[in-house]
């Protein structure tokens, strides 16, 4: 197989599945509160609360854990290589889905702790082996790829919750079960299906076991008895020295000033990754007055948050090369444009009390189901906007250092959705919202700011 053909099958490989494994966790984080709270309800016994799992607080511990494992992460994946570190990734994700089959308090933040580790090493992988299967030519075309087919997780659980869970008020063991057990399976397939991923010859140089690290041939050929008495003590001396090399060129990365003004943009990433994977979502269900099957738009909600998302990845895919000759800016302008319309949107339709508790209350119009849900679908797309460029000009700008670079740029994103995670249990919607709108238009300027200094450099060699 041609190299360049290897690399586009591993690029969709790894989009097939990315998609099944977060079918499962995507679809969790969209219905987790309300299955939570609704479990919370069945487990009273003689007026005594037996489970106290609340679903924000356990995302954000999530979030927490990611966004500070995300400095260890590169040295994890310098030891097991990039495949097999989205392996042990998945697995964690897989174990924390099967939690939710019979929840258990301790279970569900233990579990929480656990997927946060493995996600800061599964993400920080995927971004090293994205960026290791693309050029600066192809990678827009293979970030849009990839975010589209990750993004297809929206539709698939969401559609099964909004068919299944049709004129239900709450969410019993007969409704939360099968959901459990078809998104774990789901997701432990997406786990096995990394194990076909092909290496070639620059990853065999750039990942997992460096040049430098390997014996030549004539050390071999000289190697002693007290060499191989000592083989266990290189080991262990090489993994040290390349945990602390990856900790300290990813501290030195964070500390320049293109990665410290992107890290504005990708910290409001997070903070609408919150909102619409979480908040958004639960604020639809606690709207009495969309009616009896408000529950039910919860899913219908997600399928149109994946739809928009899928669009826009496809479409940043399809003209990846325009992408690249135009600039990055104006997409993350319409990004950002798109955000603060559907802002505006959410504040006048849904009740501010929405995210904290049901409510019969209304917004300053009548609550409107198909605005409810065509806002999903704005969120899904804006969001798409800002994921791919930034995946995009991660890659272009940092292609040796990618591992670090993908690492600082979870950090920052996770870190930002722990804190939303936080104060979505304690704000009402209005201030959630003006949160995301003074972030949002720090992010567009950060990225133009970074965005037209990467084009200068690149202007005289392409000239």
């Amino acid at each position: 197989m041609e190299l360049s053909s290897l690399k586009f099958y591993n690029v969709i490989v790894l989009g097939f599945a990315f998609m099944l494994m977060f079918t499962g966790f995507q679809t969790c984080g969209m219905v987790e509160q309300t299955v939570l709270k609704s479990y919370r309800n069945d487990s009273i016994v003689n007026g005594t609360v037996t489970y106290n799992g609340d679903g924000y607080t356990s995302l954000a511990i999530i979030y927490v854990v990611f966004a500070f494992a995300n400095w260890l992460a590169p040295s994890v994946v310098s030891v097991l290589g990039n495949k097999f570190s989205m392996v042990a990734g998945g697995i964690t994700y897989t174990l924390y889905l099967s939690s939710f089959i019979k929840p258990i308090t301790a279970t569900l933040y233990i579990g929480s702790v656990l997927i946060g580790f493995g996600a800061a090493v599964l993400w920080t992988a995927q971004g090293s082996f994205l960026t290791l299967n693309s050029s600066e030519e192809t990678m827009g075309r293979n970030s849009g790829i990839f975010w589209a087919m990750l993004q297809c997780s929206l539709l698939i659980g969401n559609i099964y919750v909004f068919f299944a869970w049709q004129g239900v008020d709450t969410i019993h063991d007969k409704q939360r079960i099968p959901l459990y057990i078809g998104l774990t399976s789901v997701c432990a397939l997406g786990t096995a299906l990394l194990l076909i991923l092909r290496s070639h010859p620059i990853q065999k140089l750039e990942v997992g076991d460096p040049e430098e690290d390997q014996p030549s041939e004539e050390e071999e050929e000289t190697s002693d008895e007290a060499a191989m008495l000592n083989d266990s003590l290189d080991v262990t001396h090489r993994l040290f020295n390349r945990t602390l090399t990856s900790t300290v060129e990813s501290w030195k990365l964070f500390l320049t000033r293109d990665m410290m003004i992107l890290s504005i943009t990708f910290f409001y990433t997070g903070l609408e990754l919150t909102f619409f994977s979480g908040v958004y979502s639960t604020c639809v269900g606690a709207t009495e007055r969309f009616g009896e099957d408000s529950d039910k738009l919860v899913g219908l909600t997600g399928i149109m948050i994946g739809v928009g998302e899928i669009l826009g990845g496809a479409l940043f895919g399809i003209f990846g090369k325009k992408t690249i000759r135009y600039g990055r800016d104006p997409i993350v302008l319409m990004g950002g444009a798109i955000h603060m319309v559907t802002f505006l949107l959410i504040f006048l339709n849904i009740p501010d009390l929405a995210p904290l508790n049901k409510t019969p209350d209304s917004a300053y119009i009548t609550p409107n189901t198909y605005l409810a849900v065509a806002c999903g679908f704005l969120l899904g797309f804006a969001d798409a906007c800002f994921n791919t460029q930034c995946y995009s000009i991660i890659g272009t700008s940092y292609p040796d250092n990618s591992a670090p670079a993908f690492a600082l740029f979870k950090f920052e994103q996770s870190l930002a959705a722990a804190i939303g995670f936080a104060y979505s249990s304690h704000l009402v919607l209005k201030w959630q919202l003006l949160i995301l709108v003074i972030f949002a238009v720090a992010g567009v300027v950060a990225f133009f700011v970074v965005e037209r200094k990467v084009r200068s450099r690149a202007e005289p060699s392409g000239s």
